[in-house]
């Protein structure tokens, strides 16, 4: 079994550096052009997929606000439309009742003369 150095610091990056994963200078991240081609395309690859789903949540976005006017727009008509509909009945029954109430008085003044 290999000694250990002594402090904490020291022994964390013996272990590391026997794992294989040493910060600072290491075999693998020494800059190979291949791999850091590959991370160069990945990236553009990622970075065009985003900007693609950042517009397509804006197009998102801009759909649920329109449909959300779109609604309010369609409850305030039938808001007025139930107003009038309301205001017509009420209209017909004053009408109504007007109309009883002349047959009284006529039926009244047919009595008294």
């Amino acid at each position: 079994m290999p000694k250990r150095p002594l402090g904490q610091k020291a022994a964390k990056k013996a272990a590391l550096a026997a794992k294989g994963k040493a910060k600072g200078s290491s075999s693998k991240d020494e800059g190979n052009s291949k791999e850091s081609a590959i991370d160069v395309d990945k990236l553009d690859r990622f970075d065009k997929i985003q900007e693609s789903a950042n517009e397509n949540r804006m197009k998102i976005l801009e759909l649920q606000q329109k449909l959300s006017s779109e609604k309010l727009e369609t409850t305030k008509l039938a808001h007025l439309t139930a107003q009038e509909t309301k205001e017509g009945k009420r209209l017909e029954v004053e009408g109504k009742k007007l109309e009883k109430e002349s047959k009284i008085m006529e039926a009244y003044n047919n009595l008294i003369s």
